[in-house]
């Protein structure tokens, strides 16, 4: 084969691109020369332009590099990705960072420092983000640093973008994709995708169809294990059991399905009418995180794919997205308007048996030390714990949660024409957001209902009544927590018992805020290489929540049922027929507005033909709000009732040159960010009484490098690299008080924060052969990723249940290698993702009490064939 048809063959595909760019614009044919570097255009400012004219660190990667490397789910690429990290906790949780922005690799009510848009519409929840499986993907962009006058909330250190394909008009399209897969530790799996692009009339009308389904292969295994050991039965002791009915290999198999169809209208020359509708389920029959030997199984021996779980554990995540998108011009002047709406429902069951015994372990008491009734929860002899069980009865835990969100988004934008030739130019727009979010958490002990020991006990101290007989107490921790008694002073009547269930502590809630904003930017070219540009983002935002907690309610035992119609209402008392007091529950109803402004100011110098240099200063923030918490909590009362919001000051400075008559791209860019009142999760330290809630620290600063190398040598070769390097730790110590005195809750200047590894790189190599096989151009390409060390959590702040050290999460390298056959009309590829098998610790997890590790693939062989019609 020919040079030039060498050529033509490579350059489809488009080289990831991690730049720091500027505002000037870089002549056109610098991009479309012979051996050049492929130009891409990205729509980070909201408007169309080359990812080298744009002045932010940005890494993007095209269809065909997504296509090219595998790209299923952010896994696959975000360690490609020098400014991104993140923290998986099973089941479905992710939490994704950019710059180092983390406090917690947990989050259960703290808010995101990364947004995540799919299309026009952000889609972001605290660590529990959607997952869009990438097919047919026209671009993913991720953009550093604070993006606030543009994204708004959320963005405040970071925007990860996902643009879907749109329908053309212009000529008939269509693909099937074909691929399998093996796990040399696990299973096998299939990925079947399709597409059609339909024109409805020529230059006017198409339709464009998605469709894909996919079984990505299990590779843990559940291992016969014997009961936890904990502090009232050792092994071997009353209540002893084992796993035996749940042991089974490759556990983590996941199965992925959607949907995606798009109409795309042209009514005149200067209008297109996009109406989509996207539809994605995702389905874990397990999850994908190990066991450690220690705590409560510290007698078992685990292997590194292996983990131990008493209960049945799955996860069913399913959403479905409405867009309208109207573009076009009025005036002169560009405009857009994007209407979207997002729905997502997702369920899990999880093994809650080592969380139950880490509660008895963390609260056990003997008689003698009882100065109230919360002292015999979970007590050890000679009190009674939840464990208190006589033979034949079995203390298994399992937890249930569904959560459904709905979200409205709806954004206007007017620009000046981007092919104008005046010096001034701009956007101005307006966005509104409805989110409303309802979580149902339960958590069910076996037989609990059965073990004929529940009800009131008059121990010392004690104003509560004796029921049912037996000597369990836990009823008179509950009357305890909820501040229940019969009295004015008491926020509960307790006159009456609960009737047994297998729940043993129940939460509903409910979330719902609604945001307006206004945002700009104004650019000025000062001379024909000198550009200034200065924007920002007015905000208002009102938060309503709204907590109800508790116990021992009848009937919940299926977490598909959970939902409105169940919450809150008690049993009815089978001796008068008449409604059950509600002792177990105690609402919290609280409510938040803020507004406020965040700026923007960018300088781009063009200082000759090829190199071009910018500094940015800007800012990002996150809502504050109110704590939803219990009575007896800190989080309910002043000072610590509500939280500010936190705001990221950027200051950073790029170079981009292109060198070699395009054939050579090197960009720096290297920043400072400073965070103020951080917000953190912490948990009451108020003795006797568990809650979490979010208070603001002083202050952490975040100082890194990131580079970018993309080289092309020769007509057949493509090298890229990037590195980048981050120290974010804490620049102030912070103490928790209460009324004044410190407490146990405090972070030291110095702390590092945790998920961010201190550096990250990737190196990446393409090879097209100058030759064909079976009319079709050979292929290779290898690419490293190395992720260096990080820690799992923030030292001195305790965010989950139960305290655990800070794990250092070792650093680990992955590589991945292909080979493949590219022809006009079918491409077809052999790929080994892993091939060193690397072992990577991805994420400690510390919310059950005993801590899972989540890990990445064993070494994964696969095939991948497309067919273009």
């Amino acid at each position: 084969m020919s040079s030039t048809n060498s050529h033509q063959q490579f350059s489809r595909k488009s080289v990831a691109v991690a730049v720091s760019a500027a505002c000037a614009s870089v002549p056109a044919a610098q991009a479309q020369e012979q051996f050049g570097i492929e130009e891409i255009i990205v729509t980070a400012t909201k408007r169309q332009a080359s990812i080298q004219d744009v002045p932010m660190s940005i890494t993007a990667f095209s269809d065909d590099d997504i296509v090219r490397e595998g790209f299923k789910q952010l896994e696959d690429y975000a360690v490609r990705i020098p400014a991104l990290s993140f923290g998986t906790r099973h089941p479905g949780g992710s939490n994704v960072v950019m710059r180092g922005c983390a406090v917690s690799g947990i989050a259960f009510s703290d808010n995101p420092t990364t947004a995540i848009y799919l299309d026009e519409q952000p889609i972001t929840v605290a660590g529990f983000n959607p997952d869009p499986r990438l097919v047919d993907i026209e671009r993913v962009e991720a953009l550093s640093g604070p993006q606030g006058s543009l994204f708004g909330d959320a963005s405040q250190c970071g925007t990860l973008r996902i643009i879907t394909n749109k329908p053309d008009p212009d000529a008939f399209d269509a693909w099937v994709d074909l691929g399998a897969h093996s796990l040399t530790e696990g299973d096998e799996g299939y990925d079947v995708a399709a597409m059609v692009n339909i024109p409805l009339s020529e230059g006017k009308a198409a339709l464009r169809l998605v469709g894909f389904q996919a079984e990505e292969a299990g590779y843990i295994d559940n291992v016969l294990s014997s009961s936890p050991v904990g502090p009232v039965y050792p092994r071997g002791g009353v209540g002893t059991f084992d796993n035996s009915e749940f042991v089974e290999d490759n556990v983590n198999s996941v199965t992925s399905k959607g949907a995606r169809a798009t109409l795309r209208w042209h009514p005149t020359e200067d209008w297109t009418v996009d109406i989509g509708a996207i539809y994605q389920q995702r389905e874990e029959d397990g999850f994908g995180d190990t066991d450690l030997d220690e705590s409560f199984l510290d007698a078992e021996s685990f292997g590194k794919w292996e983990q131990a779980r008493y209960e049945e554990e799955d996860f069913d995540d399913e959403w479905y997205q409405l867009a309208l998108t109207l573009e076009g011009k009025i005036g002169g002047a560009d405009v857009v308007l994007a209407a979207s709406y997002l729905d997502r429902e997702t369920n899990f069951r999880a093994d809650a048996t080592t969380y139950l015994g880490g509660w008895q372990e963390r609260y056990s008491g003997k008689w003698s030390d009882q100065a109230d009734p919360y002292d015999c929860f979970y007590a050890a002899y000679p009190c009674f714990a939840i464990y208190d069980f006589y033979p034949n009865q079995d203390p298994r835990a399992q937890v249930f949660e569904t959560d459904n969100t709905e979200r409205t988004s709806v954004e206007l934008r007017i620009a000046t024409p981007s092919d104008s030739d005046s010096r001034w130019s701009g956007i101005i727009g307006a966005f509104y957001n409805k989110t409303e979010g309802h979580s149902h958490f339960a958590s069910n002990v076996k037989d609990l209902d059965q073990s004929g020991t529940i009800g009131y006990f008059p121990v010392y101290g004690s104003p509560y009544p004796y029921y049912f007989g037996g000597a369990h107490f836990y009823l008179n921790y509950i009357a305890f927590y909820y501040n229940c008694g019969t009295g004015p002073e008491y926020a509960n009547d307790c006159t009456d018992p609960v009737a047994p269930s297998v729940n043993w502590w129940t939460g509903v809630y409910d979330d719902t805020l609604k945001q307006v904003a206004v945002f700009g930017e104004i650019g000025f070219d000062i001379t024909d290489n000198f550009n200034i540009t200065a924007g920002g983002r007015w905000y208002d935002i009102e938060i309503d929540r709204r907590l109800q907690q508790g116990t021992l309610v009848g009937g919940l035992t299926d977490y598909r049922t959970l939902g409105r119609e169940t919450e809150c209402d008690g049993p009815i008392n089978p001796d008068t027929g008449a409604k059950i007091a509600d002792l177990c529950y105690q609402d919290s109803v609280s409510s938040s507005q803020e507004d406020g402004f965040v700026p923007k100011i960018t300088a781009t110098w063009n200082f000759s033909d090829n190199a071009l240099i910018y500094g940015t200063y800007s800012e990002g923030f996150r809502r504050g709000g109110a704590n939803a918490a219990k009575p007896r909590s800190i989080f309910g009362r002043p000072p610590y009732n509500e939280f500010d919001s936190d705001l990221v000051k950027n200051t950073e400075v790029g170079i981009k040159t292109t060198l070699a008559g395009g054939r050579v791209q090197f960009n720096l860019t290297a920043y400072r960010m400073v965070w103020e009142d951080i917000q953190i999760e912490a948990e009451d330290p108020t003795p006797n009484l568990f809650t979490l809630g979010i208070v603001n620290f002083p202050e952490a600063t975040l100082d890194g490098i990131e580079a970018f190398l993309n080289w092309r040598p020769g007509n057949d070769w493509n090298i890229t690299a990037n590195l980048g390097i981050n120290n974010a730790e804490l620049s102030k110590s912070g103490t928790l008080e209460v009324e004044g005195a410190p407490i146990d809750r405090s972070a030291e200047k110095g702390t590092r924060l945790p998920l961010t590894p201190d550096w990250k790189g990737s190196l990446s190599i393409e090879k097209y052969f100058n030759a064909k096989m079976w009319n079709a151009q050979p292929n290779f390409g290898i690419s490293v990723a190395h992720t260096g060390e990080s820690v799992s959590s923030l030292s001195g702040i305790q965010s989950v249940e139960f305290d655990q050290p800070v794990r250092e999460q070792g650093a680990y390298t992955l590589v991945n290698v292909r080979v493949g056959l590219d022809g006009e009309t079918w491409s077809a590829a052999l790929y080994v993702n892993n091939a060193t098998n690397e072992y990577a610790e991805e994420f400690y997890n510390d919310r059950w009490a005993q801590t899972r590790l989540s890990v990445n693939q064993p070494r994964k062989i696969g095939v991948s064939f497309r067919k273009r019609f």
